[in-house]
């Protein structure tokens, strides 16, 4: 049979071996978690120097020393230490034993009878202190968390990190292993070689490529004399510096941290200097519009498929030349002090003006830009009588509109209603900015059959403008044939019932006007797109309805009576 003290040097060992590996749990959670923020630490200073090689080694050889010097004190010296205070340890974690693990443990082994009687104590109190729960799972749990947390964000940096850390987490850790892992670092120049004209200016732009530097230098010498340095200005993406009013051939590369670019060399010609730029446009024929002519011109700024001639003037005789738009190039016509190019306006961009010299092609202007010109939807509205009309069966009420577009109005139409009937369309001149159009009501009927309007008769009229690609219409408007005398008389008031019914009519009128002009606005509303939410429409259109019920309602109420 087992010994008291057999059972529970069983039960100490089982503790022992639990606290070694939460130990190792947590070192290794310490070790991922440093090893991750050491590699984006590290990484992330080596993209900005451009990835050097000694660089790369001392962070290697930092990684490996300080994870070392990490296992060696979080990982070897506790276990060491576990097995020299093991007895303080679990006492620390269960109290409830008092001293008895550390006596136990200073208690002669052999022939000592106290040393059974402390097991055996010891043994009761372990029954219900287990090491799985003095030591619980959930400190297991977010150790090993933490480590494969750590281990997981620094994989996803290392096979798809942002910019350039996948190949620096990549090259930190195996470019030992396999050269090669890194990308090639240059330094993309623009314009690179070039040419300009005397006392031109010359823009130089630096693209890093496979490296973030904070900064970059020009280096540059004029006419082989010695080489000068000149920090440059940062951007977004890449960095600029403009050399202003250039008189001598200069020869220049740039340099940040480790990487240089190629040299470039820019040659100065004395060229025609430009002494004047003008610019004629020639519109599209569905605009009617004469050509124009910029006198100065530069930027551009008109419509789609304008054609634009430009013509410069200079000081000499024109040399050879192009007329540069992005990739498109097109020569230039001379004569004398003279050019001319002509383009058709089809996307936003830039152009300028080039010499060819030698086969190279030496800028004479600065950019001008290329602007595409919207165009705008007519503006059309009723001048007169530009409100409800009423009228005598024997007047002519004259509708004078307004129309005017940013290049032309290609229809005007006015349409109109007798009495709710059909629509009727006149078509008016759409050259002029103001036309009239004339009711003659004494000749006006909503039925063929019928002679003239009649007082109580109602003309619903509006407008409408269209160009080439976008029409506009007017509010509608309302014309009320009214009684000769009521027309041109006061009318008498009194208390009597045809004098109540007549307002009680008027009233009517009155609200079934609202009720059209709100069905039109909303229709207007739905076809111009003011509104993309069909439950307004449908909300608005079942409210018009039940309005409209109530008030026919009314009026065969009023009509009985």
């Amino acid at each position: 049979m087992m010994k008291h003290s057999e059972k529970f040097e069983h039960y100490l060992d089982q503790f022992r071996q639990r606290m070694a590996k939460l130990v190792i749990a947590k070192g290794m959670a310490l070790l991922a978690t440093a090893a991750l923020l050491l590699t984006v630490v590290a990484v992330a200073l080596a993209a900005r120097i451009g990835f050097p090689d000694t660089f790369m080694v001392a962070a290697r050889l930092l990684l490996v020393a300080t994870l070392a010097a990490l296992a060696w004190f979080y990982m070897l010296l506790p276990r060491k230490r576990l097995e020299q205070r093991f007895d303080s340890d679990i006492e620390a974690r269960t109290p409830e034993f008092g001293g008895r693990v550390e006596a136990y443990q200073n208690t002669d082994k052999t022939g000592n009878p106290l040393r059974e009687l402390l097991a055996e104590e010891s043994l009761h109190i372990a029954s219900t202190h287990s090491p799985d729960i003095e030591i619980p799972k959930s400190e297991f749990r977010n150790a090993w968390s933490m480590a494969a947390a750590s281990l997981i964000v620094l994989l996803l940096l290392a096979i798809a990190g942002p910019g350039n850390y996948a190949y620096g987490v990549r090259d930190l850790w195996v470019g030992w292993a396999f050269p090669g892992l890194l990308p090639p670092q240059s330094i993309e120049v623009a314009p690179g070689n070039d040419g300009i004209r005397f006392g031109g200016n010359l823009r130089i732009e630096a693209t890093p490529l496979g490296f973030e530097p904070r900064d970059a230098l020009i280096n540059v010498r004029f006419s082989g004399n010695d080489w000068q340095q000149v920090e440059m200005s940062g951007a977004d993406t890449h960095f600029e510096f403009t050399f202003f009013s250039v008189r001598q051939d200069l020869e220049y590369f740039i340099s940040a941290d480790n990487v240089r670019s190629p040299s470039y060399s820019v040659k100065v010609v004395d060229l025609p200097q430009i002494e004047k730029l003008a610019l004629t446009y020639t519109f599209p024929e569905w605009t009617g519009l004469e050509p124009e002519v910029h006198d100065p011109g530069g930027d551009v700024r008109t419509i789609a498929e304008t054609q634009v001639e430009v013509t410069i003037s200079s000081d000499r005789t024109m040399t050879p030349g192009e007329l540069v738009i992005g990739d498109q190039v097109i020569a230039l016509r001379t004569d004398g002090q003279t050019a001319t190019a002509s383009f058709t306006v089809e996307t936003d961009g830039q152009y300028y003006i080039a010499a060819k010299v030698g086969g190279e092609r030496i800028r004479l202007t600065d950019d001008y830009f290329i602007t595409i010109k919207d165009d705008e939807g007519p503006q059309i509205e009723f001048e007169r009588p530009g409100r409800d009309w009423s009228a005598s069966r024997i007047e002519e009420v004259t509708a004078r509109i307004s129309a005017t577009d940013d290049f032309s109005i290609e229809s005007l139409q006015l349409h109109y209603s007798v009495n709710g009937g059909d629509w009727q369309s006149v078509d008016l001149e759409e050259a002029a900015e103001k036309v009239d159009h004339v009711f003659y009501l004494e000749s006006l009927s909503a039925d063929q059959d019928e002679q003239a309007m009649t007082p109580g008769d109602l003309i619903s009229y509006y407008a409408v403008a269209e160009d080439r690609q976008t029409s506009a219409r007017t509010d509608i408007f309302f014309i009320d044939v009214q009684p000769f005398d009521r027309r041109y008389s006061q009318s008498q008031t009194g208390g009597s019932m045809g004098g109540q019914q007549g307002g009680q009519q008027n009233e009517v009128s009155g609200r079934q006007r609202e009720i059209i002009i709100s069905t039109w606005n909303l229709i207007r509303e739905q076809s111009d797109q003011r509104r993309g939410d069909d439950a307004y429409v449908v909300d608005n259109s079942a409210l018009l309805a039940r309005l409209q019920t109530t008030l026919k309602e009314q009026v065969e109420s009023l009509a009985e009576r």
